[in-house]
């Protein structure tokens, strides 16, 4: 019975032993996965942050493009205006330079003509009086 309680009690220090080694380990394994872990969670973030600028550049470009053609679009009618406008000017002085000119080739043909019919007259009156 001494052996059997010897081995019983050899073995429960076997055990305990074993026990006590596995115990040792965990905080060893613990810090290993700790750490395997921190590192997955790290890569993640570090990825969703470079998705979230990616992102943010896209809006960012998308904006300024945006911008650019709403410039770009202000700006043709804005000369389209201008040209618009000079020409309309341009060819309102030239009708008014063409009325002006008709107008007094008008008024002088029609003052050659009234001399020339006064003189014709004159003559006439001044053939029958002499």
């Amino acid at each position: 019975m001494a052996d059997t309680l010897r081995d019983s009690l050899l073995s429960a220090c076997a055990g305990l032993a074993k026990g006590a080694a596995s115990l040792q380990m965990m905080p060893r394994y613990i810090a290993i996965k700790t750490n395997e872990q921190m590192l997955r969670t790290s890569q993640a973030m570090i990825l969703a942050v470079g998705a979230g600028l990616m992102d943010i550049i896209t809006i960012i470009n998308v904006v300024v493009e945006f911008m650019i053609d709403t410039y770009r679009s202000l700006l043709l009618c804005t000369i389209e205006l201008a040209v618009r406008g000079t020409l309309e000017v341009v060819i309102e002085a030239v009708r008014t330079v063409c009325r002006a000119n008709l107008v007094c080739c008008i008024w002088l043909t029609g003052r050659s003509l009234m001399e020339s019919l006064l003189h014709s007259m004159l003559f006439e009156i001044a053939s029958k009086l002499i």
